[in-house]
């Protein structure tokens, strides 16, 4: 097997709601050399190549052939371009899946449950993250900001969910939940939407992950890397430490367990080979 690369600087090493959101999906996985993962909606693959850095190989699928294209430059994973509601996979592949800011996204959202728990292995631990609809900004046209536009990747189905409605959800797909958490509370989604904000007064086009590279090379993305997100970063870590179990913040996360009958034991190497 060819050694794993992966990129040490990686672009959402300094994203606001992807930093917020490892820090709990990564503590639950604890995903192990040897184990087979799957992160559906993977973008520019910032989960596989964190993963990558600790010697884990991993599977990734995104809809977006632009970002699974840098993604692959970015580390070492399976790759394969797919629809969440139809994954390309075979029936018990996955130890562990990640589905990150992905089901707002999806027509049928329990056609993609359903097809999380089919590719998953009895005993599977699911983290999803997606949108609270009871965070403090929750009803500004801020929310709105990139995820507007019909027919793209980015594009909400739905503002997000409740954590009863979400729970339900899954218990209904057969996961079974172990915790729930919420991140970005008050002041750490005011910095998310402040710099979503200042992207679009700059014009950018974003309507996949691939998209926010153009801006990488720029004088104000170098600022806000090494001044403005240290900063915003500790403040909204501070913050969910001390009001986050009694307040609802952007993003809803809840980490299960799938609950499904042990099945006849096939090849491992078999019930992968649609994402080679």
């Amino acid at each position: 097997m060819s050694a794993l690369r992966f990129a040490r600087q990686h672009p959402f090493d300094c994203s606001l709601t992807t930093r917020f959101k490892a820090v709990h999906v990564l503590d639950f996985l604890q995903p192990r050399p040897g184990e087979n993962l799957l992160d559906v909606g993977c973008g520019l693959g910032y989960f596989l190549n964190r993963l990558a850095r600790g010697g884990v190989r991993g599977w990734g699928m995104d809809y977006s052939h632009k970002s699974l294209a840098l993604a692959r430059r970015l580390c070492s994973a399976h790759f394969a371009q797919g629809d969440a509601q139809v994954l390309p996979y075979r029936d018990n592949s996955f130890d562990q899946i990640i589905f990150t800011d992905v089901i707002e996204h999806v027509a049928d959202d329990r056609a993609a449950l359903r097809e999380l728990v089919r590719v998953a292995r009895p005993g599977a631990r699911l983290a999803l993250v997606t949108p609270g609809v009871r965070g403090a900004l929750a009803r500004t046209r801020w929310r709105r900001l990139f995820h507007d536009e019909e027919g793209t990747p980015e594009y909400d189905q739905r503002a997000g969910y409740t954590p009863e409605e979400l729970r339900r959800l899954l218990e209904e797909a057969g996961v079974r939940v172990q915790a729930q958490r919420q991140t970005l509370i008050f002041l750490g989604e005011f910095f998310l939407q402040l710099t979503k904000w200042y992207l679009a007064r700059k014009k950018v086009h974003y309507q996949t992950q691939g998209d926010l590279l153009e801006i990488t090379d720029t004088w104000a993305y170098r600022l806000y890397r090494r001044v403005l997100f240290p900063v915003f970063w500790g403040i909204g870590r501070v913050e969910e430490l001390l009001v986050g179990r009694w307040c609802d913040g952007h993003s809803l996360i809840v980490l299960g367990v799938v609950d499904k009958p042990v099945a006849v034991p096939e090849r491992r190497g078999m019930a992968l080979e649609a994402s080679r």
